[in-house]
């Protein structure tokens, strides 16, 4: 796997990081940052994942199984939505307070 591509230690744009990594022999390309548009960049870019690659990724993800929580999936759910909530109150009050629209 390689390091997180908006590190920006490569050259080039994210997608292209991507495929360089790849092209050098990483079996996944990392990409923390999360914006749509170069994730979409990067899915189309790439070649679909190998055979090999797959079967290492398969046997990695056994090894450190997450069980799933309902309970806090709801918890963080929740929160997230109370953090929404949060910030178009606030988004409201800051456009009534300055006349934006």
């Amino acid at each position: 796997m390689s390091d997180d591509l908006d590190m920006n230690a490569l050259q080039g744009d994210v997608a292209t990081r991507a495929l360089r990594c790849v092209e050098a022999g990483c079996d996944l390309a990392l990409n923390c940052w999360g914006r749509f548009d170069e994730m979409v960049a990067i899915a189309n870019m790439l070649p679909d994942i190998s055979a090999a690659a797959r079967t290492r990724l398969d046997r990695a993800m056994t090894l450190a199984p997450v069980a799933f929580n309902a309970d806090r999936l709801a918890h963080l759910l929740d929160k997230r939505d109370q953090l929404l909530a949060l910030a178009d109150a606030s988004a409201k009050l800051t456009d009534g307070a300055t006349g934006a629209a």
